[in-house]
Order: C-alpha cells, then sequence, then structure tokens
C-alpha cells in the first residue's frame, strides 16, 4: 500500500506542476519578449537625435550596447543605410516604419525619426540572434529546478507521512493475524488517529467475545457431561430397578426420565447458541414453581421433602428462563445429593432486586469460594454443576453466592430490578 499511495501523491504534484507550469513557461516567453521590444524601442527613441548628424561616411560605435548584444542601424526614407550597426538595405520593418508608427518584430524595432512634421529617417535597434531564446530558456531552467525542488520536498513529506500513516496499520493487520492465530491477547497501540484507534479498540473487544466464545464453546462438553449425568443415572436406575420386577420396568416412569433427558439437551443446545441479547423482564415465578414441580417426586423417591415458597407479586428482572432454569436444577440437585433434610425453594423481593434462594439442612463445608471452582479438589464432589451454576448467573447478569449457616445451607441467587 505505501508505494502505491507515494505514488499518488507524488503523481498528483507533479501533474499539479505541470498544469501550471506550462502556462507560466508561455507567460515567461511572453513577458521576455515584451521586455525586449520595450528596451529596443526606447534605445532607438535614445538614439533618434544623433541621425541628424549623422554624415553617410559616419559610422556609430556604441560599444556599451553591442556588449549587451544590441545593433543600433540608421536608415533614410528609401532604406539606405546611413549609419551603425545592421542590414545594408532597410528591411520590412524599416520600409514600414517610414510611413510612421513604430513597427517591431520578433527581436528588432523600428522607430520613424520626424523632422517638421514628415518622417526624416528610421531608426532600427536589434537584439543579437540567440540572446533573446538564451534569457528565456535560463529562465525556463530555473523554473524546472524549483519544480523538480517541489516535488522533491512533497516526496519526502508524502514519505514521511505514508509511514506514521501505514506504521499503525501494520500494526492493526499484525493484530488481526495474531487473533487468527488464536491469540486474544491483542490490544493494538493507540496511534493518535481516531479512525485508527477506533478499529483497534473494536478489534480487541473482537478479541474479548471471541475469547469468551470460545471459552463457553469449550466447557459446554464438560458441562453437557455434567448435566447429563443426572437424568441417565435416574433412567438407568430405572431400568435396573425393573430387570428385577417380573413386570419390567415402568413404561411411565421410564418415558418421565427420556422426557426429562431431552428437556436437558435442548435446554443445553440453546444455552449454548445463546448471543445474550438484551434480555426483555420475566416474573421468576412460573419458571421455579416449574422446576419445584419437577423436582418433587424426585426429591420423595430419595425420601426427601422439597417445598416451594414465594411472594406475592415479586418484581421482575431480566434473564433468560432457560438459563434460570438451569440453575436451579443444578441448585436443587445439589441439595438432593450434598444436602440433608428439607429442601426449600424460594422466590422473595429483596432491596433493588429479587432472590431465589435453594436451601437444606445440611452444613456444606467451610471452603468458600472454592466450591465453586470447576473440579476443585476442596469441593468435595461438588464438581462442574455449581460452577456451570454460577457461570450462567454471572453471564445473565446475576450472583450466585453460597450462605453456610447453622443449622442450614443456603445458595443465593440474586438479580437486580429496573426498579428504582
Amino acid at each position: 500500500m505505501r508505494p502505491r499511495v507515494i505514488r499518488a501523491i507524488v503523481g498528483s504534484v507533479a501533474a499539479t506542476v505541470l498544469l501550471f507550469g506550462l502556462p507560466l513557461a508561455w507567460a515567461v516567453d511572453r513577458i521576455y519578449h515584451n521586455d525586449l521590444r520595450l528596451r529596443l524601442e526606447a534605445i532607438a527613441i535614445a538614439a533618434s537625435p544623433e541621425l541628424s548628424e549623422l554624415h553617410p561616411n559616419n559610422v556609430l560605435d556604441d560599444e556599451p550596447l553591442q556588449k549587451r548584444g544590441i545593433r543600433v542601424a540608421y536608415y533614410d526614407t528609401g532604406g539606405r543605410l546611413l549609419g551603425g550597426r545592421g542590414p545594408r538595405q532597410g528591411d520590412a520593418i524599416v520600409m514600414a516604419a517610414s510611413g510612421g508608427g513604430t513597427v517591431h518584430s520578433e527581436r528588432a524595432v523600428a522607430v520613424p525619426v520626424s523632422r517638421d512634421e514628415r518622417v526624416a529617417g528610421i531608426v532600427r535597434a536589434e537584439q543579437s540572434p540567440g540572446q533573446l531564446e538564451g534569457r528565456i530558456h535560463r529562465a525556463w531552467l530555473m523554473m524546472t529546478a524549483l519544480a523538480l525542488a517541489i516535488i522533491a520536498v512533497v516526496s519526502a513529506i508524502a514519505i514521511t507521512l505514508v509511514r506514521r500513516l501505514t506504521a499503525p496499520v501494520n500494526r492493526l493487520a499484525e493484530a488481526a493475524r495474531r487473533l487468527e492465530a488464536g491469540d486474544f491477547a491483542v490490544a493494538p497501540e493507540p496511534s493518535g488517529i481516531e479512525e485508527l484507534d477506533t478499529a483497534g479498540v473494536a478489534l480487541a473487544a473482537a478479541a474479548r467475545r471471541l475469547e469468551a466464545v470460545l471459552a463457553r464453546e469449550r466447557s459446554l462438553t464438560a458441562d453437557v457431561t455434567h448435566q447429563l449425568k443426572t437424568p441417565l443415572t435416574a433412567l438407568r436406575i430405572e431400568l435396573e430397578a425393573g430387570a428385577d420386577r417380573p413386570t419390567g420396568p415402568s413404561a411411565t416412569r421410564t418415558l418421565a426420565e427420556v422426557d426429562r433427558l431431552e428437556s436437558t439437551i435442548a435446554s443445553i443446545l440453546e444455552l449454548a447458541r445463546d448471543s445474550q441479547t438484551a434480555r426483555a423482564p420475566i416474573d421468576l415465578v412460573p419458571v421455579a414453581a416449574s422446576a419445584y414441580g419437577d423436582w418433587l417426586r424426585r426429591a420423595q423417591a430419595s425420601g426427601r421433602a422439597l417445598r416451594f415458597s414465594c411472594d406475592p407479586e415479586p418484581p421482575q428482572a431480566r434473564v433468560s428462563p432457560v438459563a434460570l432454569r438451569q440453575i436451579i436444577d443444578v441448585l436443587i440437585d445439589n441439595a438432593l445429593v450434598h444436602g440433608h433434610g428439607l429442601i426449600t425453594l424460594a422466590v422473595h423481593e429483596i432491596a433493588g432486586g429479587v432472590e431465589v434462594a435453594v436451601t437444606d439442612e445440611g452444613t456444606a463445608a467451610p471452603s468458600g469460594e472454592a466450591i465453586f471452582r470447576r473440579r476443585s479438589a476442596s469441593s468435595q464432589g461438588h464438581g462442574i454443576g455449581l460452577a456451570l451454576a454460577r457461570s450462567l448467573a454471572e453471564a445473565e447478569g446475576g450472583r450466585l453466592n453460597l450462605v453456610a449457616g447453622e443449622p442450614t445451607t443456603t445458595f443465593s441467587l440474586v438479580f437486580l430490578t429496573d426498579e428504582p
């Protein structure tokens, strides 16, 4: 790109200089011709008094004029040379001037000299051949040198500017190549050029977004494995238990577990395809009530009690129903596997938001934030489920915390609301 930009700038300047230079050269030519004509005319007029003093045998020898390449000659009205330096016989401008009036050619001027209102003779002044052309050519040479100097200066400025402009572009291109190679830590340096800096900021934002998307995609396999574990285990238990019964497995229970498995797969796929666009506020109670209905029979089958409570009209929150349901499922499943006693699912209003709480009568290990780490050694088997739940909560703008106390343990899921 750099050579093309430089050629374009230098070419434009050269074309501009040429467009202005050609008319200027023609104007210089005309100025020098007009100047010569005026000077020759002035010299001829200044020499006209000498015409009356001439004798046919006298020849003027004006050495200063000769050094300047100017020859002065005096003619009578018949065109006969009386003195000075010039053609022996008057040429066309001499004969024309004998009729009265100044006449000039390319390099000569003829001025009539009047006496008693009659033309008494003609003074002819001429520039030597090559003198005028030499002056014009020297002027053109100076103009050409000036034009070349202008083009050289503009070329130097163009190269400097193009380097300043292309350097940040090259850095931006290098950042894009690094991003293509999988390096998401791209952050192009500010260049001071607003448009390029804006593009650099957009590229860095795209890199962070791609990194987040890829991280989410990479964790999808592990999340699917964990989330499918529970319904697959339930299905296996039902089939194994049914194999020991004379009537075989219960078709109703088996189909229910298959439906649960399909629902889990559909939910995870929907979350994977979720573009995280702006959410519309939803009522959290129906989602929590649906989860309560699905988990009630499983809790009873495990010899546990599950209770649901909610405020009459809790505020709405901007959250994906699918993500909310997945989080509640993880929390209830965690309470069934690792907790004890009564499990309570509650939705109620808090200051500035709404809370979904899952409480059981077990005592959580005092591991703090480690319980939410993916496959943490200190999580004592809580594994990927709680890590997934917290990731989903944060992706939806919420916060999932553990409130460990005596004699109960509560996982608190909080979403802020739009209401002041």
